[in-house]
């Protein structure tokens, strides 16, 4: 009989087939083609033989001038540089990277193609190879050979290319670290301005470090207590979200239930309010058919808000932070009335029997608080929130958990949101919102962490001309210590630079609190919005890592050429080997029409009325295209895997991750090319 262990270890073998289908099939490939078919020549194998072959390809690139190339990309370069637009100095260094970087990349790719696929079809044609066959060099070395020759001459451009960039970047950042002198002496500059140029002058423009962002920003009215889940959101400010699980212990799969309900108290206060804030609290009140009695000339002064109740509206939110529910599906979209302000009175809220299957098929979700009452401050507390399930056996209710155990805090706080992010309004007093990046930092420097921040910052028609102000502190979320706020002088969409003592990230795990400090300004948070970044690391060694990733996609490009051209006419080996690199990043553009059932949405959309027959027809046309598209896809490499271009010109040092993922690919899909490649050309006849 076989045993339990036995049973588990044959599953997890066949799991990890399942889930790594590339390496088998890659190593079937390579294993049947080189070490069963092939083991002869791999047994003899010789790297003189190899040696003389890509020393031949090599002269023969030599002679064709493919070099002289490389000046027409420098003089393009020099062209184009000249009529950039920067958003300022740092930027400027970063285009002519970019222009740098690419122009080498796409001088290499197209040397690469061209040669690799005219080589072998003109050998065959002018009978060079007849005379290679007849020497003792098996069909093997002569591939490995090409690719070694082709390789080394794509090495030869990238290296001046690479001489090249190095040296004119240098003096373009000479000359504008000289044009920052000037710039500095004559004074008269924007206080952001003014501290941008100097921390230019100090750290220079040609850089590489390593960012670390955090995953979530919170906004706060005010900084929530330590080792406590409450939260504080204000209305028309922020929001809260309440996460839920529902495990299998509590409602298990394929459990019926007959409704669902929010059960939960809300304490709430409010401040003075503005004419204007009354009116739309008022406005609120006439939609649940509440009256509000006040007097007609209130006396100067007098409190209004102790008679006027506050009302908040809900929805609910997948894992995702994606809509399940509307408020408009609740209560009619009506808001709901907060019942007293010390939160002692429970409030249940039925939700719609539609709404709570989705609920519960989804398992894992948020609800989302949304305080409607402006300058009123709602206690959200997750121990005063439930779910209950009315089930055939009875209701049973949920609490609120984490629905990520590597979340900071139970309830996640939303700040008001547009598409540049939360948002959090200026105080000149420092009483105003605070945003919180939360930071895991194994590495912390000695004396001061470097940090970067970018944002958008709104202001009021009239005050388009104040300079913006914000706040910075560092929080250990350990000790619960925080430093002495720094003040940053920020301007909209440019990056400011600052930094914060260490000692108050010891243990790596802290908080950065950022608070606007102009009035009438409005500061736009995203989780990339502020970034820690480590020192520098070298630009020469990050760019030689640049030029490392754009080799290796060489050696693909010339190994996917030589396979084309062993059974087909350069022109179209051409065209195969564009198709071949494109092929992902085609499919992968072309999103949702690739996916499944995107031929039953084509069908419904622009052939509503065609017969059964034929839309069955077009149904499955369409469905079959799609499944070699992703069929195509899956095979075809990733050429996205070897991008060069995107970190150094953004001034992030290249990771280790980063250059073992387009070996990788070589590994995954350049291996069994080459293995094919020489089973075709070791069956193809090209001697008499």
């Amino acid at each position: 009989m076989i045993s339990q262990a036995a049973i588990l270890a044959q599953t997890s073998g066949m799991d990890w087939v399942t889930q790594h289908t590339d390496w088998v099939i890659a190593g079937l490939i390579v294993f049947l083609g080189l070490f069963v078919y092939g083991f002869g020549d791999v047994l003899r194998i010789s790297l003189m033989r190899i040696r003389a072959v890509a020393s031949v390809c090599f002269r023969e690139s030599i002679r064709r001038r493919v070099l002289w190339l490389t000046p027409l990309a420098i003089i393009g370069v020099l062209v184009v540089s000249q009529f950039q637009r920067p958003l300022d100095d740092q930027d400027a260094i970063r285009q002519v990277t970019k222009f740098c970087i690419f122009s080498a990349g796409i001088l290499v790719t197209l040397a690469s193609v061209i040669l690799a696929c005219t080589n072998l079809p003109r050998e065959i044609e002018n009978r060079v190879i007849y005379t290679i066959v007849t020497k003792p060099i098996s069909r093997l070395e002569i591939l490995l050979g090409k690719i070694a020759g082709f390789a080394g001459t794509s090495a030869a451009i990238l290296l001046i290319m690479g001489l090249f960039t190095w040296g004119y970047l240098q003096v373009h950042e000479w000359r504008v670290l000289k044009d920052i002198d000037a710039r500095i002496e004559a004074g008269n500059l924007e206080p952001s301005t003014a501290e941008t140029l100097a921390y230019y002058k100090k750290v220079g423009l040609l850089d590489a470090r390593r960012y670390v962002a955090t995953t979530e920003v919170q906004v706060y009215p005010e900084f929530p207590k330590e080792n406590s889940d409450v939260r504080i959101i204000e209305g028309g400010e922020q929001d809260a979200l309440v996460p839920f699980v529902i495990g299998d212990d509590v409602l298990p799969q394929g459990t019926t239930f007959e409704g669902l309900a929010i059960v939960l108290r809300l304490p709430w206060e409010q401040r003075l309010l503005t004419k204007d804030e009354v009116q739309r609290v008022t406005a609120m009140a006439e939609e649940l058919g509440i009256k509000i009695n006040l007097p007609a000339v209130p006396a100067p002064g007098t409190d209004l808000s102790q008679s006027i109740p506050a009302f908040f509206r809900i929805s609910f939110l997948n894992s995702n932070l994606e809509p399940l529910a509307e408020a408009t599906e609740i209560q009619e979209g009506k808001p709901h009335l907060a019942p007293d302000r010390t939160g002692a009175q429970q409030l249940v809220i039925a939700v719609p029997a539609t709404v709570a299957e989705r609920l519960a098929n989804s398992r894992r979700f948020y609800l989302h608080i949304s305080g409607g009452s402006p300058g009123t401050r709602y206690v959200i507390d997750p121990q005063n929130i439930a779910v209950v399930l009315a089930t055939q056996s009875g209701p049973v209710g949920i609490p609120s958990r984490k629905i990520d155990p590597d979340a900071s805090s139970q309830v996640v706080v939303m700040g008001r949101s547009n598409q540049n992010g939360q948002q959090i309004r200026g105080n000149a007093q420092g009483k105003g919102a605070v945003g919180v990046f939360s930071f895991q930092q194994s590495t912390i420097p000695a004396e001061q962490i470097d940090f970067e921040f970018k944002t958008v910052i709104e202001r009021d028609a009239d005050d388009l001309e104040t300079p913006a102000f914000v706040s910075f502190a560092i929080r250990n979320t350990t000790t619960g210590k925080t430093s002495d706020p720094v003040l940053v002088a920020v301007e909209s969409r440019r990056t400011a630079h600052f930094g914060l003592p260490a000692e108050y990230a010891k243990g790596g795990k802290f908080d950065v609190l950022v608070q606007a400090m102009t009035p009438s300004q409005w500061l736009s948070l995203r989780p990339v919005s502020l970034r820690l970044s480590s020192p520098d690391q070298g630009f020469a060694f990050n760019l030689l890592k640049s030029v490392f990733i754009l080799w290796l996609f060489s050696i693909l490009v010339i190994t996917v050429a030589i396979f084309c051209s062993t059974f087909l006419s350069w022109p179209i080996a051409f065209v195969l080997t564009l198709l071949i690199l494109l092929g992902h990043w085609g499919v992968t553009q072309l999103g949702d029409l690739a996916s499944a059932g995107v031929g039953r949405q084509i069908v419904g959309d622009l052939f509503a009325g065609a017969a059964p027959a034929v839309a069955e027809t077009l149904n499955r046309s369409v469905e079959g295209l799609g499944s070699l598209l992703r069929i195509a896809s899956a095979i075809l490499p990733d050429i996205s895997q070897f991008a060069a271009m995107e970190d150094i010109e953004q001034g992030v040092a290249i990771s280790a991750a980063k250059l073992a993922a387009p070996l990788l690919v070589l590994a995954l899909f350049g291996l069994p090319i080459l293995t094919l490649s020489y089973i075709f050309f070791r069956n193809k006849e090209v001697a008499p």
